[in-house]
């Protein structure tokens, strides 16, 4: 909402900065701290969006960064203030290199520009603040199209150096990760799969499959899901129904690049049992994501993975994982229907995990993931497929989520039981959902806030 009023004034915080910059005016140069006030408000994509993109400021800015020490002792600047400069100028110049112009139209020199740009970013992926502004600044100059194939090879294999390098410094190597994984996100996925530098993302797998997969970093093994996503998600191109070329063009890539997609979804797998439930659900969503691209065949061979490796298991981070996964891939509608009854026999146990680990009782994630994997299942599902599942055309699956709505102790659990049972409900009516309008009524967003009213209310009046 407030969108239309940040662009007019980014613009001229921008102005005033770089007039504060020229003329050494310390009040329109403190502008740069109100732009990082708005990129913590917005957040800095939605920062980049605001700030001007002329091919005019390209230079100045890069120039600028060379005259940070001179700021920096004719303002007495402290080290903070210098690195809030450093970022919301490292995310300008994001911005000013996807300028649509050729390079040299700028600058004398094409190779010599990007150069400097890139020694730049090279220098702050060493800064922990400045980590993403110069990792996503590295990864939009290296995408561009006048942009040599060459020089974007031979920055993959500085990243590669940098994983691969024993002994590697904290700050090194998470910055080696981000920009890595900024450049596979902001890259065509067909630039991706060319010879050459399908076989260096190819070693840069095997390089964090080996080493980092298992790190005791919890920030490092999620940046390590995310790159493995993002590269399969490469060499798996998007599959049109209906089109055979496409569906010729994807099994060529899958044949092509299977051990790679395939020791990347092992992979995917062993993380849903991780501790950090951030590396759970990066792996989840990206065990969705393969799956929806994968061909049916295949897609199916995940979940059926998935239902084998949870099955006895009594662990509390693997069933968190396995239910968000499971979401995630009914979400994109690349389960078979046959697997429906397993994967609500596992989801109807789940509604009800308790777990005492110590002095107190866990268990709370898992029930969230489960009303998750029925709301996913509500969502996408088709009427037929849903009455084969015994658990839902039963009406027991309704029964339990009106059952955690009302009773469970924690509010997003109830909250998220109540969203399920509405989109069960909306979509298919009162056959799996007996007296559901009635009861949707009663179990609304805002009734199963109060853990109070539930317990004295709510019970009594479901029940009559």
């Amino acid at each position: 909402m407030l969108d239309h009023v940040f662009r007019p004034m980014v613009s001229s915080l921008v102005d005033c900065l770089i007039s504060g910059i020229q003329s050494r005016d310390i009040e329109k140069l403190n502008a740069f701290k109100a732009l990082h006030r708005v990129k913590n408000f917005r957040g800095p994509k939605a920062l980049v969006r605001f700030l001007p993109v002329s091919s005019g400021y390209l230079l100045f800015c890069i120039n600028t960064f060379g005259e940070l020490s001179d700021l920096r002792c004719h303002f007495n600047f402290q080290r903070d203030e210098m690195l809030v400069l450093e970022n919301v100028l490292l995310l300008w110049l994001s911005a000013l290199v996807t300028v649509p112009f050729d390079l040299d139209v700028i600058d004398d020199s094409n190779t010599q520009l990007s150069n400097k740009v890139l020694d730049l970013c090279h220098h702050y992926l060493k800064v922990c603040s400045c980590w993403e502004a110069a990792a996503i600044t590295v990864a939009k100059l290296v995408s561009r199209a006048d942009i040599s194939r060459a020089l974007f090879q031979s920055q993959l294999e500085l990243m590669k150096a940098v994983l691969y390098a024993p002994g590697t410094e904290l700050n090194n190597y998470i910055g080696g990760f981000l920009c890595l994984y900024q450049v596979c996100s902001y890259s065509a996925p067909s630039l991706l799969r060319d010879s050459n530098i399908s076989r260096i993302l190819i070693e840069i797998v095997d390089i964090i499959q080996k080493r980092w997969m298992f790190n005791e970093s919890s920030y490092t093994r999620r940046l390590s899901i995310k790159i493995l996503q993002r590269v399969v998600l490469a060499f798996c191109p998007k599959f049109v129904h209906g089109d055979l070329e496409s569906l010729r063009n994807l099994l060529v890539c899958v044949q092509q690049f299977c051990e790679t997609i395939e020791l990347t979804i092992q992979c995917l797998i062993i993380s849903l049992s991780d501790e950090d439930s951030r590396v759970r659900w990066s792996a989840a969503k990206g065990l969705g994501r393969i799956a929806s691209r994968l061909p049916t065949r295949l897609s199916f061979q995940i979940s059926d993975a998935l239902l084998s490796n949870v099955s006895g298991s009594s662990n509390l981070f693997l069933s968190h994982g396995f239910c968000l996964a499971i979401a995630e891939i009914i979400r994109r509608q690349s389960i078979a229907s046959s697997s429906l009854d397993e994967v609500m026999q596992f989801g109807s146990k789940a509604l009800y995990c308790d777990e005492l680990q110590g002095g107190k009782v866990v268990g709370s994630i898992v029930r969230d993931a489960a009303c998750y994997l029925l709301w996913s299942t509500f969502r996408t599902m088709s009427k037929s497929a849903l009455q084969d599942c015994s658990y839902i055309s039963s009406g027991k699956a309704a029964f339990d989520i009106v059952f955690v709505a009302i009773t469970d102790r924690d509010v997003n659990v109830r909250k998220a039981a109540s969203a399920a049972f509405q989109e069960g409900r909306g979509r298919f009516g009162d056959e799996f959902f007996p007296h559901g309008l009635k009861i949707m009524e009663m179990i609304d967003f805002y009734s199963v806030t109060n853990r109070s009213h539930c317990y004295r209310f709510l019970v009594s009046q479901i029940s009559m």
